[in-house]
């Protein structure tokens, strides 16, 4: 009987801590003001809404640019005290990289987005981004 309780009281102390901790996520909108630059059409601006999510930490957020369908990114986001430097990596469905990468101050978000479009034209989108946390 007594084995009995120590195996429980071990099993119910396993199951605590492989409970998932209270997610620390965070929900980033915003714009990017790109420049994007074609070798068949040449050079234009653009202006694109997007979104972030991530957790502090190494692991996986979602990015959505445009409008179009979340993206999965590889994130690291390093936090300290009220500030903090970010990078999210992902690949479009196409196999073009897409990179946004920059710092974080309370709630705001400012940095920077590259990308190259490996479809169609092969255009390069270099530009900023300013988001708020949500």
């Amino acid at each position: 009987m007594r084995l009995q309780g120590r195996f429980l009281g071990w099993m119910a102390a396993a199951m605590v801590v492989a409970l998932p901790a209270a997610s620390q996520a965070a929900l980033f909108v915003g714009g990017t003001k790109e420049h994007i630059i074609c070798p068949t059409t040449g050079h234009e601006d653009g202006r694109y809404p997007f979104t972030l999510e991530m957790d502090p930490g190494l692991g996986w957020g979602l990015f959505t640019y445009a409008g179009g369908d979340p993206l999965d990114v590889i994130v690291q986001w390093t936090a300290d005290g009220d500030g903090g430097a970010f990078t999210a990596s992902g690949v479009l469905d196409d196999g073009s990289p897409i990179t946004v990468y920059g710092f974080t101050k309370g709630r705001k978000l400012k940095g920077w987005i590259v990308a190259q479009e490996y479809s169609g034209d092969g255009c390069m989108y270099m530009g900023n981004v300013r988001a708020y946390g949500q």
